[in-house]
């Protein structure tokens, strides 16, 4: 099977029914657990929420994280012009050589806003139609900036935000705060702009048949082909704290899979286990080998459960009351 439900990582989960899915013939358990979230949030956040269309031109923050790979992928099946962030150089490469985005930029070199107004031959008006943000602080508005009109933006994340290791980090925070909440809605009217914020785990409270539709919608993809999953490391599912600082440091693609070992129960000495060193991941789930398959991974106990985390979304790990320590590395 494979779900959703919010709130940290542990072996066993409670979920509502309308949020579990059976695991698809041939696909791992990482594979599974790196999905429901990745899909929901990208399909809700494009389609629901970004009205989606097709010829639109649709920039994309954090391209390289999981929802964010999702998405592009997304954005260019419906036929649109998609533009891709990303903070270093071999992120930006793996969104040309996997996804073949056309307009990739890296934030830390170049200022967004200039390179989408260079690439649109629009320097002094809007020439966007979605943008997708994970990120929130300063760069809402000058993405608001960016949009022509009926354009939207879609803010589902604040990892400005996410730096609160120190004093340092919660004070130079507090622009970034101050800045999602000036917005002035008379201008965003008369300019026909719209700003829609998006959290997935009020959707899946709220409004759980809709979250089961954002998570078929995007399992059809993946089970024509016509997407790819983005499970980029599996993690032995104690190096939590290890995987987490890496997020934090911006050094992560994709969607990172806790590995839970199997079996495990109340006999079993988790501190005795050997922790196993990350494993890079550098082939997708493929829909075509795995139809032809005689196997079903979902029937296969040997492999181990999994838990997910992404590069956007940080949230405090919880591990349950027989996990191990935080971090033994």
């Amino acid at each position: 099977m494979l779900g959703e439900q919010f709130g940290g990582y542990a072996q066993y989960a409670v979920a509502l029914s309308a949020g579990v899915f059976p695991l698809p013939d041939g696909m791992s358990y990482a594979e599974g657990a790196s999905l429901p979230v990745n899909l929901a949030t990208a399909y809700h956040a494009l389609f629901h929420s970004g009205l989606l269309m097709p010829g639109d031109r649709v920039l994309i923050h954090s391209a390289a994280g999981g929802v964010g790979q999702i998405a592009v992928q997304m954005a260019k099946l419906a036929g649109c012009e998609v533009f891709a962030t990303a903070g270093s150089e071999e992120k930006l490469q793996l969104l040309r050589d996997s996804y073949d985005v056309p307009h990739c930029i890296n934030y830390r070199k170049s200022d967004f806003v200039s390179e989408v107004r260079r690439i649109c031959n629009a320097p002094k008006h809007g020439c966007l139609d979605l943008i997708l943000d994970p990120v929130g602080g300063s760069q809402l508005k000058s993405g608001i900036d960016l949009l022509r009109a009926g354009g939207r933006i879609v803010s589902f994340g604040a990892a400005s935000l996410s730096d609160r290791s120190s004093f340092s980090g919660f004070f130079n925070a507090i622009p970034h705060v101050l800045s999602m909440l000036i917005f002035n809605g008379i201008d965003l009217l008369k300019k026909s702009k719209a700003f829609v914020g998006l959290n997935m785990l009020e959707i899946a409270r709220e409004r759980p048949d809709v979250l089961r539709k954002d998570v078929l919608a995007g399992l059809d993809f993946i089970m024509q082909g016509k997407i790819k999953t983005v499970v980029s490391k599996q993690y032995d599912w104690r190096q939590v704290g290890r995987a987490h600082r890496e997020m934090e440091e911006r050094r992560t693609t994709g969607k990172i899979v806790f590995i839970i070992p199997q079996p495990i129960d109340e006999n079993t000495d988790i501190d005795a286990t050997p922790i196993q060193e990350p494993i890079e991941v550098t082939q997708a789930f493929d829909a075509s080998a795995a139809a032809s398959s005689s196997s079903s991974s979902a029937k296969a106990p040997q492999q181990p459960k999994a838990s997910s985390s992404d590069e956007t979304d940080i949230p405090a790990a919880t591990p349950s009351s027989r996990s191990a320590p935080y971090d033994q590395q």
